[in-house]
């Protein structure tokens, strides 16, 4: 009898270190397809959900522990408050997708101005005529803005430069991209 009650707790012991079920889907495979599911509806999805996505996309990692890379493993407090300073400065009343690619912006910027000596983020934002950031009220908006564009994805095609007063072919040796309603981007040129 005890043999018995001992492989019967041992067998207890397996189910529960190995999420194996032949009832269902284990925990691992729904996780993973919720997940998957989420970053397909996101390459289809109509531009003005993307907050909410983003929303969900925090949920999800929330509730099933899935770690992920956020901002401030990179960049300080400091360095933080300003970017959204800039966005919500730059984008005051614009949509989530405007204020993801302010945010873009800034990140790429960052990384493009790293090989010119540049050693963080304020020096960059600080830097002569580069960006406005006199706004000190960030909405929550304006947190997930940057949150996604640091860990989601590049909304503007490695874009470095914006401005909103008009829209000449390249400014600063840099060519024009695109226009999203508010400002007009600009990436370095090829071969540069």
């Amino acid at each position: 009898m005890k043999k018995i009650l001992l492989t019967f707790l041992f067998l207890i012991g397996v189910l529960l270190m190995f999420p194996i079920t032949c009832f269902g889907k284990t925990k691992y495979e729904t996780v993973r397809e919720e997940y998957e599911k989420l970053f397909k509806d996101l390459e289809t999805m109509d531009q003005e959900y993307l907050e909410e996505w983003f929303l969900s996309y925090q949920e999800l990692c929330d509730t099933y522990s899935i770690e992920r890379d956020t901002i401030d493993v990179i960049y300080s407090e400091e360095e933080i408050a300003l970017m959204e300073r800039v966005i919500e400065t730059e984008v005051h009343g614009g949509t989530f997708l405007q204020k993801v690619n302010v945010a873009n912006v800034l990140l790429n910027r960052f990384q493009y101005y790293e090989t010119f000596g540049y050693l963080n983020m304020v020096d960059v934002i600080t830097d002569k005529n580069q960006f406005c950031y006199s706004k000190a009220d960030i909405t929550e908006e304006t947190k997930n803005a940057l949150n996604f564009a640091f860990e989601i994805k590049d909304t503007t095609d490695k874009a470095i430069a914006f401005r909103s007063d008009k829209n000449p072919k390249e400014w600063n040796n840099w060519e024009y991209s695109f226009y999203d309603g508010a400002h007009y981007f600009y990436k370095k040129k090829e071969g540069k």
